[in-house]
């Protein structure tokens, strides 16, 4: 036999418990806030900018390659705007949103805004391998005679060692290394 009154009590003290911040999800979500501004996820901010429409591909780069590396190096979510449907002219420049806390969108948009003013993508991040959550990256320097020992006749070296060793591996000889005495072996796994 139930009494109406007791459900209703019950209710009642269940209600006041929540108000006062005793009750196990109350609890859990004090904690939650805690813990997020402290980690610093309770200071996210979301930021648009335009950039001009020729720069999109730059940006994004091959696979997303590009834009991966940007997202990397700031800390911020960076997502461009898809092109118009068929048949729609393009406007002359794309929305991006950036998402993250105030220095890495911060660092984000100068950084994109320098891809613009400069029309390419900056010498720091055309080095920076793209690196999966987990991955370490070594970087060995090589005698630049040695080189062409460690790549083989069409990559077959190379390719072999990274197959024997589970992981990706990028011999640098562009940008500073062009003409440097040592060139840097990057080794990703």
């Amino acid at each position: 036999l139930k009494i109406p009154n007791r459900d209703i009590l019950a209710k009642k003290q269940a209600t006041e418990a929540s108000m006062d911040g005793k009750d196990p999800k109350s609890i859990a979500m004090q904690v939650a806030a805690s813990l997020a501004q402290r980690a610093g996820l309770g200071s996210m901010v979301a930021e648009d900018l335009k950039i001009p429409n020729r720069f999109v591909g730059l940006i994004i780069g091959r696979g997303g390659e590009q834009i991966n590396k940007l997202q990397s190096e700031t800390g911020a979510k960076i997502q461009v705007a898809p092109d118009p449907p068929p048949g729609q002219i393009a406007p002359p420049d794309r929305h991006v949103s950036i998402n993250g806390t105030r220095e890495a969108v911060e660092k984000a948009k100068n950084l994109l805004n320098r891809i613009c003013e400069e029309g390419k993508i900056p010498e720091s991040l055309m080095s920076l391998p793209v690196v999966a959550p987990g991955e370490q990256v070594i970087e060995i320097m090589i005698p630049a005679s040695k080189v062409g020992l460690i790549i083989g006749k069409g990559g077959e070296t190379i390719k072999s060692l990274q197959e024997r060793a589970q992981c990706r591996m990028v011999m640098v000889q562009d940008g500073p290394y062009l003409n440097a005495p040592e060139k840097p072996l990057r080794i990703i796994g």
